[in-house]
């Protein structure tokens, strides 16, 4: 097992300096108030924007919620950063991947955004808590449209899976929209337990898409083809450790070599300001990442580009901006 003394939102990306990129590399992006911190996952070393000291990667926010790596709006070569703010400004900040300037706010008059995902179509999806709807805002122009809202309510998480976007609310259900919002279906990601607050969604390795409730003490594993739960994750399985209070839930690194990536959860209340990675097979924490910057635990790990694929991502996203701008 790794330990480190770190509270983290976790972004899988590359890094790009002044040196070539190196790819693999894993970074940790933290929601801590008014800051988003960095630091490399596997080892807890901070890895500050070059202006910045300690961890600090981006600063100036409110109050930072969901976040993602998403496509290079400046085109400087490097995925960007992409935060929502539930309270203050309440927008869709992008910042800089390579030193976290901020590069552009979108949204108006949304009330208490929470999550954020990145789509197929490389446009910014927003889940509005308060407007009990998703907003797309299409990048670069950053124009807004409303998305989804069939059934939507308290809007907290939310991640496309499989080419459905999985919008997840603060009571106890799940709602997934094809890629044109139209409502498919509806989960209960309670299932016969109490689930009440901010709940996280991500999509697993097997399949199977992943429920954590912020007042329930487990995560809960849903199977999308058969429409069923198969099991929790939790301390009747012997890792030790409590959920109490889960923000946020990601796939990231293998820390453990076994081929798998572990599940890393967020976690506050008892265990406050602590992220555990689990192996989901053998159901044993592989790391362990503890501290207190603040009480948002989200979690979001985004898949590595491959150099050849990154390139093609920079071209497209270069050619938008340049169409935007003549």
């Amino acid at each position: 097992m790794r330990t480190s003394t770190l509270t983290l939102v976790l972004v899988l990306g590359f890094v790009l300096t002044a040196a070539p990129a190196v790819y693999g590399m894993t970074e940790m992006y933290v929601s801590s108030g008014g800051d988003v911190l960095r630091y490399d996952a596997e080892t807890g070393t901070p890895l500050p924007a070059p202006s910045q000291s300690g961890a600090i990667f981006a600063t100036g926010l409110t109050a930072a919620h969901g976040l993602e790596i998403g496509p290079d709006y400046n085109g400087d070569g490097k995925a960007d950063l992409y935060v929502v703010e539930k309270y203050g400004d309440q927008q869709l900040d992008i910042f800089s991947g390579i030193d976290g300037t901020l590069l552009v706010k979108f949204g108006n008059g949304w009330s208490s955004p929470r999550g954020v995902a990145i789509g197929p179509d490389l446009n910014a999806y927003v889940n509005i808590r308060n407007d009990n709807k998703v907003v797309k805002v299409a990048l670069p122009a950053g124009t807004e449209s409303d998305f989804a809202s069939a059934g939507l309510n308290n809007g907290s998480d939310c991640e496309w899976i499989g080419g459905r976007l999985w919008a997840v609310g603060e009571n106890d259900d799940c709602w997934v929209y094809d890629a044109a919002g139209n409502l498919v279906t509806t989960v209960k990601t309670a299932s016969g337990v109490t689930t009440f607050g901010e709940i996280s969604v991500t999509g697993g390795p097997d399949g199977m898409v992943y429920f954590g409730g912020r007042n329930d003490t487990f995560v809960k594993v849903f199977d999308p083809v058969n429409n069923t739960y198969t099991g929790v994750l939790s301390t009747a399985d012997g890792l030790g450790i409590s959920y109490d209070d889960v923000r946020g839930i990601s796939f990231g690194p293998d820390l453990n070599g076994d081929g798998v990536q572990d599940l890393y959860i967020g976690a506050s209340g008892a265990t406050y300001g602590t992220v555990y990675a689990v192996d989901i097979q053998d159901k044993v924490v592989t790391g362990t990442f503890a501290g207190n910057p603040d009480t948002e635990m989200w979690v979001y790990i985004a898949p590595v580009p491959e150099p050849a694929t990154m390139s093609l991502l920079v071209l497209g996203a270069t050619a938008l901006l340049r169409r935007r701008r003549s």
